[in-house]
């Protein structure tokens, strides 16, 4: 199927992955459409009038994989601007919050010590207001959850295809599979 010509492969980055790799020719069964080099999308101009022209018009072919590929470098432009944002920001406030609460609890605490009001009520509220402190102090130090990329490329290119295969694709004798590291996409006779 595919076999790397050489180098460490786990290591590799996708664009270095797909260089390497050897694809699976195309034949009258099964079109090939390899992903493009940087590992974003799929090759433009594909269509082979020899293999698909009979079924499948050019325009349809093109817009399919143009599609396909839309959807692969929206998702990219996505994760690089999710990588690319400061995660901090958005919990600054709750940061400000935690210190303001904690700095309370402390004024309730000092009360307790030095006031002659209900001790007990006290105790309950600077503590109940340093352990929400503390939650909000442990959110803000949480690690981000990036999206994984790969994942919701392939989902999602598969789900536009299988959108396809059941619109157009199907009726011609015809259907979208994606290669599961997303290396590249076929259209496949039924």
């Amino acid at each position: 199927m595919k076999k790397a010509k050489g180098g460490d492969f786990n290591f590799a980055s996708r664009a270095q992955k797909i260089d390497k790799l050897e694809f699976p020719q195309s034949t009258e069964d099964r079109f090939i459409v390899k992903a493009n080099k940087d590992g974003v999308g799929f090759q433009w101009k594909t269509y082979d009038d020899k293999l698909l022209a009979r079924n499948i018009d050019k325009q349809t072919f093109d817009n399919t994989v143009a599609e396909a590929t839309r959807i692969c470098r929206n998702l990219w432009r996505e994760k690089q601007r999710e990588e690319h944002k400061d995660p901090t920001k958005a919990y600054q406030p709750l940061l400000y919050v935690s210190v303001f609460l904690i700095l309370l609890a402390f004024v309730f605490l000092l009360v307790l010590i030095y006031g002659s009001r209900d001790k007990l009520a006290l105790l309950y509220v600077a503590v109940a207001i340093l352990c929400l402190a503390a939650f909000v102090a442990k959110t803000w130090s949480l690690e981000p959850q990036f999206m994984d990329l790969e994942k919701v490329q392939l989902n999602k290119v598969t789900e536009y295809l299988n959108n396809q295969n059941s619109q157009i694709y199907q009726s011609k004798g015809y259907k979208w599979q994606v290669e599961p590291n997303l290396y590249w996409i076929e259209l496949v006779s039924i």
